[in-house]
């Protein structure tokens, strides 16, 4: 770690304690842990981290009609993200 980042993370773990920034140091250290075969190519990945979803969309009203029409145009979205990434590549 550069001196800027041990300075940066010892004002945090003075201002929150010393366990607050405990993953963040584990993830930035080199070799890292176990990782599932499709994060072997991350280059971060936070440990601890549930891989299931942290909230759910249809609990804000608000948010549903933006969550249904994201879910029902799935398939065009990912077309147009495939023939950009081809594009991309040309």
């Amino acid at each position: 770690m550069t001196p800027e980042m041990e300075n940066a993370f010892a004002a945090i773990r003075a201002e929150f304690g010393t366990e607050s920034i405990t993953r963040v140091e584990q993830m930035l250290e080199p070799g890292g842990s176990e990782r599932h075969p499709l994060q072997k190519a991350a280059k971060w990945i936070m440990p601890g981290l549930s891989p299931t979803p942290w909230h759910d969309p249809y609990a804000y009203p608000e948010l549903a009609p933006v969550v249904h029409e994201l879910e029902a145009s799935h398939q065009a979205i990912k077309k147009e993200l495939n023939a950009a990434w081809a594009a991309r590549r040309e």
